[in-house]
């Protein structure tokens, strides 16, 4: 333990390290070799500048220890180098908190955690076994908190096998400067990466950062909320997608408010991306393309602009009401959604078009339509419509089985409604009604 609690009751305490901290103990846990811990305690009120290297690494045989930063104000300079990989496991290498706020010992969480753009922080298992755990964060419940990221943060899994590890950048605000995160793994499940702040832009820095995540195979979860203004908001700017790599990955964004899309989701990698989405409200300006699934746990999701979600053969599942209240781009007007999900399902578990008609709705879901669920739960939406409605002002076209879980009304004002498949009744609660109206124009039933 390096400590300036003594000089912290008097002025606060001040750590500046610059040359080599290396742990040398080491003990025997469940019959696995550990290496001993380094504990940087700069206080409540202290100031703790890294610019040198800490390592708690095991070349042979092992798992790597913990480096534990705590303080006030926590500066990882460009020359540090904090090292806690091992050959059988990697280790910790926590600064500010533990993962999600967790206490270090006895110490508070820091009011800043900064590391700059030289820096590199290194939890990689190398041989076997699963990457360790690095955490930079400050305190989310001070608005005046603050984390900001650059620099190389990796924590792989074992070369001989092993899964990728977990990393964290939170505090009420998170700034980005440059930050490279890989958790992935060659011979394991990938790792993941939790971006936690209050608020966020997904603008050129994070989203380059989150692709370069995506393609070393990493995972990466963006949750905002708790907003001291009282309505969180994900905002993605420039596009996110994965371009390269093998493994399956998950993007997860989430909001206590509302999530916003801007600019697309891509993926053109031969590994999926599995996309989920959790927000009250989520407003679509762009398409969205997974070769894995997608599910929206919403309770409205506003059409702003034409857009498609399609997924790569992979299920689509949208539980929550879907409307074009024509409040999106100009000019303002009901827009059109394309809803493809291949050979497999498309889901639907609210109204579509009920408090403000879609222009047009196309569902396309060789694998089946499911509209409607006796057992979905309304933990995202405050009524459970039934019957469910699809109100379109155009044309509405289905190419797949329509399975009906709800009692089900399809109008179209002035369009017509196509169905390229069989559509049934199934659920619990016996056989539902169906009523289709499209107005002066044509309905098809080709199944």
């Amino acid at each position: 333990l390096i400590s300036a609690q003594a000089a912290n009751q008097l002025i606060g305490g001040v750590i500046n390290t610059t040359g080599l901290i290396q742990a040398n103990s080491v003990s025997l846990v469940n019959g696995q070799l550990v290496l001993g811990n380094v504990h940087v305690d700069g206080g409540e009120k202290g100031q703790v500048t890294i610019d040198g290297t800490i390592t708690v690494s095991a070349a042979e045989e092992g798992k790597a220890g913990a480096i534990k930063i705590s303080g006030e104000a926590i500066s990882v300079e460009n020359n540090a180098k904090l090292e806690a990989h091992g050959f059988s496991g990697g280790g910790d290498i926590l600064m500010g908190a533990g993962w999600q706020g967790a206490l270090l010992s006895r110490s508070p969480i820091a009011h800043s955690v900064t590391v700059a753009s030289g820096a590199t922080l290194d939890a990689s298992a190398t041989d076997s076994g699963n990457g360790g755990t690095i955490v930079a964060y400050s305190d989310v419940h001070n608005s005046s908190s603050k984390t900001q990221v650059a620099g190389s943060f990796k924590a792989t899994g074992g070369e001989s096998g092993g899964d990728g590890g977990r990393i964290e950048t939170s505090g009420a605000s998170v700034l980005n400067t440059g930050i490279a995160v890989n958790a992935g793994s060659k011979r394991g499940r990938p790792g993941q990466w939790l971006v936690d702040p209050i608020d966020i832009v997904i603008d050129s820095a994070w989203a380059d950062s989150i692709n370069s995540s995506l393609n070393a195979d990493t995972s990466v979860t963006v949750s905002v909320g708790s907003s001291f203004s009282g309505q969180p908001q994900l905002w993605v700017q420039n596009p996110i997608g994965k371009s390269s790599g093998i493994l399956e990955t998950s993007l997860t964004l989430a909001s206590d408010y509302s999530i916003i899309f801007s600019a697309p989701i891509t993926n053109s990698a031969s590994g999926a991306l599995n996309l989920t989405v959790i927000a009250p409200w989520v407003y679509l300006r762009n398409n969205v393309t997974t070769k894995g699934s997608q599910t929206y746990h919403i309770a409205g999701l506003v059409v702003d602009v034409d857009t498609t979600l399609k997924s790569i053969n992979s299920p689509i599942s949208i539980h929550g009401n879907i409307d074009s209240p024509n409040t999106g781009t100009s000019p303002q007007q009901p827009h059109s959604l394309t809803v493809d999900a291949g050979t497999s399902t498309a889901s639907f578990y609210r109204d579509i078009g009920y408090h403000f008609p879609l222009q047009a709705l196309t569902v396309s879901a060789l694998g089946g339509i499911i509209d409607g669920s006796a057992a979905e739960s309304s933990s995202t939406s405050s009524t459970l419509n039934s019957p469910i409605s699809v109100t379109t002002v155009g044309a509405q076209s289905y190419t797949g089985a329509v399975t009906l879980n709800a009692d089900t009304r399809f109008s179209a004002s002035n369009g017509p409604i196509s169905f390229f498949g069989a559509i049934d009744s199934s659920g619990s609660g016996g056989p539902r009604s169906l009523s289709v109206n499209a107005g002066t124009s044509t309905v098809r039933f080709g199944g």
